[in-house]
């Protein structure tokens, strides 16, 4: 303004305008919230198999929302069944969290399930969610359940899901050990227990942890190890060991969620479109037995198995040596020692260096879950756009109820809008602060608490 009009204007007054010229845009909190019934009865016209729920208080204001797209819910039939939740802040004025949960598809990508919004990461925010997922989902042999360790998630997951296992996120407890104890340089040896196949594995490397810290392997023992390590978890994770894949719809989204209300679910649902129609047409193209990921990961495998001396046992077994471990592999069960083929649903080395010495297909030995003609199944369906607004027909008794927006406080100075980091992490584009007393990340020499170090001389 004072540059191109010759006119002053304070910080707080341009701030002001930009929000009314984007209600002017988008529409207002306050219009978007009374249009989200008769939104949610469209988008269900136009998305057969779509389930909506909205809960409201005592004076009609919104209070919670669950969506989860017929398309999505087909198609999660195909998916294997570890579901991954988080929540992340909206940059409304009427703030709030929004919940996802999502899974992944044969080929490695992330595939949305449902989505939620609520006040923020409660007990009751929580447990309502799960309740509306399980009603939406129903019930799936062998699920899990895979989120950080918010207390929360946790409870709500105990409540409405007793008999379903909930595995903790690796990334987060990694992060927690950083963030509690500085300047061990031991998380590569974390990582090798944490995602060890074999239990052997796993106590090799809690030994070797032990010795360096018997503090953090006291702390990883009380976290449980059927919650973090693949070996001891009750049922299959597969390769879904973090919370990593709910984070990324996160971030796929961060500039919606700045929208109103309804302008997010659209855009939320311009998203699933776009990938429902992209992955259909991939599915469609892909010549091979099994999904590009799967294919790919074999042909990495293939080549350390060609350096392994194979020894047939009988028709389907053999014995395996790699240096100087021998492993023995059961094609007829889909089985071998170092437990990645049945862990995993797709052959280990040592397997496909089994396969290939008997001259087998060793596409027939992947899972279900990695085959092409699954993958078309799971994006069998589409993700439909609303008619235009002048088109829509919705009953007068939907028309009528004009939810409130949620009450709200306006906060002092210009609203936050990048996320805060968890536990240990820090913005990428922050310059991290390094100690030169410890060398440790984090603090400065002023601030460290360790023993200065004396320099000789």
């Amino acid at each position: 303004m004072r540059d191109e009009h010759g006119v002053g204007v304070t910080y707080n007054k341009a701030w002001r305008e930009k929000t009314l010229a984007a209600d002017d845009v988008r529409g207002s909190n306050e219009e978007s919230y009374a249009l989200l019934p008769s939104y949610l009865y469209m988008l269900q016209l136009a998305n057969p198999g779509t389930i909506t729920r909205v809960c409201k208080d005592e004076e009609n204001r919104f209070k919670y929302m669950f969506i989860a797209f017929g398309a999505s819910l087909d198609g999660w039939k195909q998916c294997r069944p570890v579901i991954v939740v988080d929540g992340t802040f909206l940059k409304t004025k009427c703030g709030g969290t929004l919940y996802a949960a999502c899974v992944k598809d044969g080929n490695n990508q992330i595939f949305p399930l449902a989505f939620g919004i609520g006040d923020s990461e409660n007990d009751n925010a929580w447990i309502w969610f799960f309740t509306r997922l399980k009603e939406a989902i129903g019930d799936r042999e062998n699920l899990c359940i895979v989120s950080d360790r918010h207390k929360s998630i946790k409870n709500a997951v105990e409540q409405v899901y007793p008999g379903v296992y909930h595995g903790v996120c690796l990334y987060h407890l990694k992060q927690n050990l950083r963030t509690k104890f500085r300047g061990l340089h031991v998380h590569a040896i974390f990582e090798t227990a944490s995602r060890a196949y074999s239990a052997q594995e796993y106590y090799s490397a809690m030994a070797e942890l032990q010795k360096i810290s018997p503090e953090m392997t006291t702390y990883l023992l009380e976290a449980k190890p059927k919650k973090c390590a693949r070996p001891f978890f009750p049922t299959k994770r597969y390769n879904i060991l973090t919370s990593n894949i709910a984070e990324s719809i996160n971030a796929a989204i961060v500039h919606a969620r700045e929208l109103p209300i309804t302008s997010l679910i659209e855009a939320i649902r311009e998203m699933l479109q776009r990938w429902f129609s992209t992955r259909k047409e991939v599915a469609i193209n892909q010549f091979v037995e099994v999904t590009k990921w799967a294919n790919d990961e074999m042909e990495i495998k293939l080549d350390v198995a060609f350096r392994m001396k194979v020894d047939a046992i009988d028709a389907m077994k053999s014995s395996v040596t790699y240096g100087d471990r021998v492993f023995v592999v059961d094609l007829e069960q889909h089985m071998c020692t170092c437990n990645e083929f049945q862990l995993e649903g797709i052959p280990c080395a040592h397997a496909i260096a089994t396969i290939e010495s008997k001259y087998l297909d060793k596409y027939k030995f992947c899972s279900n879950w990695y085959k092409n003609s699954v993958l078309k199944q799971t994006y069998a369906g589409s993700i439909n756009p609303l008619p235009d607004k002048v088109d829509w027909s919705v009953p007068d008794e939907i028309k009528g109820d004009s939810m409130k927006a949620p009450k709200f406080k306006v906060k002092q100075g210009r609203p936050k809008k990048k996320i805060i980091p968890s536990t240990g992490e820090f913005p990428k584009h922050v310059r991290t602060v390094k100690c030169g007393n410890c060398g440790t990340l984090g603090h400065n020499r002023k601030n460290c608490k360790s023993q200065p170090i004396l320099k000789e001389g």
